[in-house]
């Protein structure tokens, strides 16, 4: 009978102490596994206790995303109420997912972040990236299916990422990251860019990475490139025209892969032109510690372009079903 009374109490304890195992985490802590959260849920946690009221007010970052909401209305009903409760703590993270939020609530999301010193950004608003030059103390954007029509001019950006985000200018002058002065890394996965001349002129960047952009089957794209301090270049989709504006002494590492460009109906492209092309590059960006090039003429009409008597001296290994090479 004693046994079994110890065994209740002892039972009992265990479950009050697996009970408040996480109320008695440190309140810092607490704030942080809530600013990990989608905004919606760490709100909810009020329900928990009276300790738990107030917690989610604490958070350091925000999410919001469309996808948690049956309406556009609750949803943007719910960003105003957060803005509203939320302690005023410096923002470190916005994330932003939506395709149809009225302006006004997108004005107040900016204005918002701009008065808390938002340091990173995500989004896939096409209006909210129009007005991200507002947040001058981001260090971090990423942007995901979307849009950009202006360049960004943030002197603290260091790391920008664009996925599937279509980049558009009537002016083939517009540079759109000349004004980040302090951007180090630039990844731009699967862009659609619609220009004639894309230019991307950086004093301090370090790392860039081009993957599967589209170029509108423009006949002739002219990437142009003036990083003094670039380290690492990777660039792996369709041909583009590569031009360099000066020298690169710190460069350590360069991979090259390219397919046959996209071609209009009715254009002609010479092949050898851009082998060419991608020649001059290597001999621009020879002082590399390793530079790779690499073809991929298995498809189409170029197969095996990069067999033509023309470029037989080139330092090339071609391997079955797949052309290319080390220079």
């Amino acid at each position: 009978m004693e046994d079994e009374k110890n065994g209740r109490k002892k039972s009992r304890i265990s479950d009050e102490m697996d009970s408040d195992r996480l109320s008695n985490l440190p309140d810092s802590l607490i704030y942080h596994i809530l600013s990990l959260m989608d905004t919606k849920y760490a709100v909810r946690t009020c329900i928990l206790s009276k300790k738990w009221t107030n917690h989610w007010t604490h958070v350091h970052s925000l999410n919001f995303n469309h996808r948690s909401f049956n309406r556009n209305f609750s949803f943007e009903k719910f960003i105003r109420h957060i803005l509203r409760q939320r302690k005023p703590l410096n923002l470190c993270r916005l994330s932003f997912q939506s395709y149809s939020t009225s302006s006004s609530v997108e004005n107040r999301i900016v204005n918002y972040a701009k008065s808390r010193r938002v340091e990173e950004l995500e989004t896939n608003s096409t209006d909210l990236c129009s007005s991200i030059s507002k947040l001058q103390t981001l260090s971090c954007i990423k942007v995901c299916n979307s849009q950009i029509t202006k360049s960004f001019n943030l002197a603290s950006l260091n790391t920008l990422q664009l996925s599937e985000v279509g980049i558009y200018s009537d002016d083939d002058n517009v540079d759109f990251f000349s004004g980040c002065s302090n951007l180090e890394n630039l990844f731009l996965n699967g862009c659609r860019v619609d220009k004639n001349i894309f230019k991307i002129s950086a004093p301090r960047l370090v790392n860039l990475s081009i993957s599967s952009s589209k170029y509108c089957a423009i006949p002739k794209i002219k990437l142009v490139l003036s990083t003094p301090r670039l380290k690492f270049f990777n660039f792996s989709g369709k041909y583009v025209q590569v031009s360099c504006i000066g020298k690169f002494p710190a460069l350590d590492e360069v991979n090259i892969y390219m397919c046959p460009p996209y071609v209009r109906a009715g254009t002609k492209i010479s092949k050898q032109e851009c082998i060419l092309d991608v020649l001059r590059v290597a001999e621009i960006l020879h002082n590399a510690k390793s530079l790779k090039i690499s073809w991929n003429c298995t498809k189409g009409s170029w197969n095996g372009a990069i067999l033509d008597p023309n470029f037989r001296n080139c330092n090339c290994e071609a391997e079955q079903g797949f052309k290319g090479g080390m220079v």
